[in-house]
C-alpha cells in the first residue's frame, strides 16, 4: 500500500511539473512578445530564474544549516547537468540552432562568469562580498541582455511566431 501511495505522489509530482513547465513556457513567450524582447533573453533571465528558484532555496537552507558543500555542489552540479544532459537530451529530440548573437555575448559571458566563480572559490571560501559581486554581475548581465535584444532585431518569422503563440 505504501508503494502505491509513493507512486501516486511521484506521478502527481510529474504531472504538476509538466503542467507548470508548459505554463512557464507559454507565459515566458507572452512576456517576450509584450516586452519586445527575444525569447532567448527570456530563457536566459525569467525562465532561468524561475527554474532555479528551488535550487536557490536548497542552497540557502544548506548554507544556513552549515552544509555549505551542498550549496556549492547544487550550483555546480546543476550547471553541469543543464549544459550536458538537458542540452544533449533536447538535441536528441530536435536540432537546435544557436543564434550568432548568443555566441557573441551569452556564451562568452557564461565562460567569464564560470572563470570568476573559479577564481572566487580558489581559496575554498565564497565570501559575502564575492556573493554580492556575483549578484550584481547577474543583474548587469540581465540588464544588458534585455537591452541587446529588442523585437526589431528579430527576424520577421520569429516575430510572427511570438505574436501568434497560443497562450490559452
Amino acid at each position: 500500500m505504501e508503494i502505491l501511495v509513493a507512486l501516486f505522489y511521484l506521478l502527481s509530482g510529474f504531472a504538476i511539473l509538466i503542467l507548470g513547465g508548459e505554463f512557464l513556457v507559454k507565459s515566458a513567450v507572452s512576456i517576450a512578445a509584450r516586452l519586445d524582447v527575444s525569447p532567448a533573453v527570456i530563457g536566459l533571465t525569467i525562465i532561468a530564474a524561475g527554474t532555479s528558484a528551488p535550487e536557490l532555496m536548497t542552497s540557502i537552507l544548506a548554507s544556513l544549516k552549515g552544509t555549505n558543500d551542498i550549496a556549492v555542489g547544487n550550483v555546480v552540479g546543476s550547471n553541469i547537468f543543464n549544459i550536458l544532459a538537458i542540452l544533449g537530451f533536447a538535441g536528441l529530440l530536435k536540432t537546435n540552432i544557436v543564434e550568432k548573437n548568443m555566441m557573441k555575448f551569452d556564451v562568452p559571458a557564461l565562460i567569464l562568469f564560470s572563470i570568476i566563480f573559479l577564481g572566487f572559490s580558489y581559496d575554498n571560501i565564497i565570501h559575502r562580498w564575492e556573493g554580492i559581486l556575483l549578484l550584481l554581475a547577474y543583474i548587469a548581465f540581465a540588464y544588458v541582455a534585455f537591452k541587446r535584444s529588442r523585437l526589431d532585431e528579430l527576424a520577421d518569422e520569429e516575430i510572427a511566431i511570438l505574436k501568434n503563440w497560443p497562450t490559452d
